[in-house]
C-alpha cells in the first residue's frame, strides 16, 4: 500500500532506472534474508523487503510508456498479464516446493526470481533521463 505511490514518486523519469535497480536490490536481499537460517525477525524483515517489489509494476509500465511509444500499449498489457499469471502460478509452485523440500526451498525460488529480475533490469532498462528534474518532492510526512 505504501510502496507503489512512494516508488512512483521517487521513480520519476530522470531517476527511474536508479529506483528500479535499488528496489530490485532490496527485494533480492530480502529474498536472501528469508532463506538463511536466522531468527524469525530476519524472516519478517526479508518478507517486508520482498513486498516493496510490488511497487515496481507501476514503474515498469511508466518505463514502457516513455520509451516504447507505439508498442507501449501492448507491452503494458503484457506486463499486467505477466504479473497476474506470475502470482497465479507462484502460489501452486511455492506450495509444491514447500511440500517436497520445505519452506526454505520456496523462498529460494524467490531469490532466483529476484536476482534474475535484477540482472535483466541492469541489462535492459534504458538510462535515466538527463533532463533537469521538475520541482518534484516527496511528502515524507504524508
Amino acid at each position: 500500500a505504501v510502496a507503489t505511490p512512494l516508488l512512483g514518486r521517487l521513480g520519476a523519469a530522470h531517476r527511474r532506472r536508479k529506483v528500479v535497480l535499488s528496489t530490485l536490490t532490496v527485494v533480492a536481499l530480502g529474498s536472501v534474508a528469508t532463506v538463511v537460517p536466522a531468527p524469525f525477525v530476519v524472516l519478517l524483515l526479508g518478507r517486508a523487503a520482498q513486498g516493496i517489489g510490488l511497487g515496481l509494476t507501476a514503474l515498469m509500465m511508466a518505463t514502457a510508456r516513455q520509451h516504447l511509444r507505439d508498442r507501449a500499449e501492448g507491452t503494458i498489457a503484457m506486463l499486467s498479464v505477466a504479473s497476474t499469471v506470475g502470482i497465479g502460478v507462484g502460489y501452486p509452485i511455492a506450495s509444491l516446493l514447500v511440500q517436497v523440500w520445505g519452506v526454505r526451498a520456496a523462498y529460494l525460488l524467490g531469490v532466483v526470481v529476484a536476482v534474475a529480475a535484477l540482472i535483466t533490469a541492469v541489462v535492459a532498462l534504458p538510462a535515466d533521463s538527463t533532463a533537469a528534474p521538475d520541482k518534484e518532492s516527496v511528502d515524507w510526512w504524508g
